[in-house]
């Protein structure tokens, strides 16, 4: 893929929630595609995450929504399907955040 890919210093013991998460990673990742995509902006973009909290909270659903990303159902027991990979370096206490 040659989309855009959010690397994103946590502070240990931060709480995401769904605030955090539309802030810290959606937004930021709307707008690079925007930025890259100018005519076409965020249309026809679609997003697969995990069921946790922050990811299915209304807000999160509303941002999506109003910025036309079209969020893929992921069935919460789904083994064949690739999860998003979440790599902590621990040396610099760092998380980076990748979708493969």
């Amino acid at each position: 893929s040659n989309g855009p890919v959010i690397i994103h210093r946590i502070e240990r013991g931060q709480t995401i929630d769904h605030r955090y998460y539309i802030d810290n990673f959606l937004q930021p990742a709307a707008n690079e595609i925007k930025r890259q995509r100018s005519s076409f902006a965020t249309r026809g973009i679609k997003v697969l995450h995990d069921n946790g909290k922050p990811h299915v909270h209304k807000a999160v659903c509303d941002y999506l929504e109003s910025e036309d990303i079209t969020i893929v159902p992921h069935p919460a027991l789904s083994g064949h399907l690739k999860q998003c990979q979440f790599r902590r370096m621990d040396k610099e206490n760092s998380s980076i955040f990748t979708s493969t």
